[in-house]
């Protein structure tokens, strides 16, 4: 299951979804609207394989997050992702981040190396931080990508633009605090 939390995006929906329509792991995708009033649900009926899911007012990204994922859990996925309507992921990118999940099975939730659409050779984050003072912030923020030399592994947190979550670890730890 991957969640796609959207609220006037139709612009943005079509990369995303063609992003994920191309993923060599197939994935239940689940368009969430928080009540746009745009062409969204227009655009989302050309990805047929994508289930659209109107709440009909704008909950907030954590709720609409959490409608997907209570029914991802109730249906007993073993997974459940998010990616925002402004992210493309790799075609890869589920079957990479699945197979961490696999080789980290202790491990309950997942991110990978977000890049900028606008300039695709930096990296936005490869994770969460805290710095000396107290502030989080994306670790290798701005960094050029072949120049990266941050090997996987344990961060204070992860961005939501494209992350996997355990359905176990929700769990036992709840869902997004909608606050």
């Amino acid at each position: 299951w991957i969640a796609v939390v959207n609220w006037n995006g139709a612009a943005l929906l079509p990369a995303c979804l063609t992003a994920l329509r191309a993923q060599s792991h197939p994935a239940h995708v689940v368009v969430v609207d928080n009540g746009s009033t745009d062409d969204s649900a227009a655009v989302a009926a050309r990805f047929p394989e994508v289930e659209w899911l109107p709440l009909g007012e704008n909950t907030g990204f954590a709720e609409a997050n959490n409608v997907v994922f209570r029914r991802a859990l109730a249906a007993g996925a073993d997974f459940v992702g998010t990616v925002n309507t402004d992210v493309q992921v790799d075609p890869a990118w589920l079957g990479a981040i699945l197979q961490a999940a696999d080789q980290n099975p202790r491990a309950g939730i997942f991110g990978g190396l977000l890049l900028f659409a606008d300039k695709p050779d930096v990296v936005n984050s490869t994770g969460i931080v805290v710095d000396w003072i107290g502030r989080a912030r994306d670790r290798d923020f701005g960094v050029p990508e072949k120049t990266l030399t941050t090997e996987d592994g344990p961060v204070t947190g992860i961005s939501g633009g494209a992350a996997l979550f355990r359905t176990d670890t929700l769990r036992r730890v709840g869902l997004f605090d909608p606050r």
